[in-house]
């Protein structure tokens, strides 16, 4: 599980592929974020934690919002995001 700290703390699970979901396919995984509306996304690398769990946080924000994607690139170089309209549109996050 991801707990939170004083940065915002997302987890991304992927999906299980048997029989080979134990092992630790090469996948790429990033969180895409920016302040809501508020110029380019900044990215993020998310660091494997332990089988399908990846984390991955976004610095601490002052009183806002943020929105967010992530993304995962998958051994054959394929691109999934979540949500899926994603980057047009996104996941929010509100900070007071």
């Amino acid at each position: 599980t991801c707990s939170a700290t004083a940065a915002w703390t997302w987890c991304a699970a992927r999906r299980r592929t048997a029989p080979s979901w134990r092992r630790r396919a090469s996948w790429e995984v990033n969180l895409y974020w920016r302040p809501l509306g508020n110029g380019t996304f900044n990215k993020v690398p998310a660091t494997h934690r332990n089988r399908q769990a990846y984390r991955v946080a976004v610095p601490a924000q002052p009183e806002g919002a943020v929105e967010y994607y992530l993304e995962a690139v998958l051994d054959d170089g394929k691109k999934v995001v979540w949500p899926t309209t994603a980057p047009s549109m996104n996941q929010t996050a509100v900070v007071w």
